[in-house]
């Protein structure tokens, strides 16, 4: 079972995705280094250029793509059936979405964020997210979390959402 890193600050949810997805595709070592503290540190800052701004959807995509191990696609407009297909033939979904964090004076600042889905019940009407904000945030900042269909609808609609289908290179 993969333990899930999940984000504890409010601009590395990009480089915590991409371990997660280090973590699920089973690789081990980064630029021939043990995935470490360190080596995460290394990751953050010098492969995604993460800042306290966080990271970009096209630095991310590169990194992925340099893995040999690893098929993405990006997908615009996909919807619930797009995730459902690619989960149950063993992929992932990078959700590449906008996401509101509370600031201290009580309202909302819309910002991008980067969340994981891992997978669809079998009654497929819960996906489990990695890492995403709003339902987290409502039912007690868990790193992974069952979101309802029409959760993950709501966020797949919006304007910018991009889902990033990962696959395991045979």
């Amino acid at each position: 079972m993969i333990r899930w890193l999940g984000q504890r600050d409010n601009f590395r949810c990009g480089p915590i995705a991409f371990v997660n997805i280090l973590k699920w595709a089973g690789i081990k070592t980064w630029e021939s280094q043990p995935i470490t503290e360190k080596t995460m540190k290394t990751i953050i800052s010098k492969e995604l250029k993460c800042t306290k701004k966080g990271t970009t959807g096209n630095i991310l995509d590169e990194e992925i793509m340099r893995i040999n191990k690893l098929r993405l696609k990006n997908v615009w407009e996909g919807g619930l059936t797009t995730c459902k297909k690619h989960l149950k033939k063993g992929g992932i979904i990078l959700l590449n979405h906008d996401s509101f964090f509370p600031q201290p004076d009580g309202t909302r600042k819309k910002v991008g964020h980067f969340s994981l889905i891992i997978q669809v019940n079998h009654r497929e009407n819960m996906y489990k997210l990695v890492n995403n904000c709003e339902p987290c945030r409502q039912i007690g900042s868990r790193t992974v979390a069952w979101i309802h269909k029409k959760d993950l609808a709501k966020i797949l609609r919006r304007k910018d959402t991009c889902l990033g289908l990962i696959s395991k290179r045979k």
